[in-house]
């Protein structure tokens, strides 16, 4: 739930998380399943909510494709180039 209206997540329209390192990938899941927004993208209606992750580990997505619908990916090579 929000921490200061207290609404449900899964009545949030996008739902972020950052990906820190690669054995945050469960508690994403967990997170999703706890709060009782279906896990994989397919399942969700309308993409609501919209879930969205970045961070270090979104580089490579492909371990949570099934589950994210949208990755934010930052390539820091191409940002000194």
């Amino acid at each position: 739930y929000a921490l200061e209206s207290k609404d449900p997540l899964s009545e949030f329209d996008i739902v972020g998380f950052t990906l820190q390192y690669e054995m945050s990938y469960t508690t994403v899941l967990n997170m999703l399943d706890l709060a009782g927004v279906p896990k994989r993208a397919a399942d969700r209606k309308e993409l609501k909510p919209l879930v969205i992750a970045g961070g270090p580990c979104a580089n490579h997505p492909e371990p949570l494709a099934d589950f994210v619908d949208i990755f934010s990916i930052f390539l820091l090579s191409n940002f000194w180039n």
